[in-house]
């Protein structure tokens, strides 16, 4: 086994990250935590609009910084390949879920903000036979 720089943890055990993961659930203090770390982005005017997050896990933190700011990129790190697997194996909705609060996408933005174009295509197209 390599050598583990830093602090020691279990995270680079499978079934422990899968356990951790299965029973993360943000708690009230740390909901309170995101918060005032968002209230500080908010109040210093960032040099660069891009966030790294170190050991991103579930992705709880970024989904409610990308929700209060929006115009940001962000990007998420983390050192365990197990959490890493985990992630990425994870059903696509259970990953929405983590990031947006839903498990369902809605296109409906799109659509509204596609409409104008819609509408002109099916006037031009009136009468002609559309497709393959």
């Amino acid at each position: 086994m390599s050598k583990i720089i830093g602090a020691q943890h279990e995270f680079h055990s499978g079934e422990y990250a899968r356990d951790w993961s299965a029973r993360f659930d943000p708690t009230p203090e740390r909901v309170r935590l995101f918060d005032m770390m968002i209230a500080q982005l908010k109040a210093d005017a960032l040099v660069a609009r891009h966030i790294v997050e170190l050991g991103i896990g579930p992705g709880y933190l970024a989904s409610r910084v990308l929700d209060a700011l929006p115009d940001v990129t962000y990007e998420g790190v983390d050192f365990s390949q197990p959490m890493l697997e985990l992630g990425a194996s994870r059903p696509w909705p259970e990953a929405l879920e983590a990031l947006t609060g839903q498990r369902q996408m809605d296109a409906s933005a799109m659509a509204d903000y596609y409409a104008p174009l819609k509408a002109w295509l099916d006037e031009q197209n009136t009468g002609r036979k559309v497709g393959w």
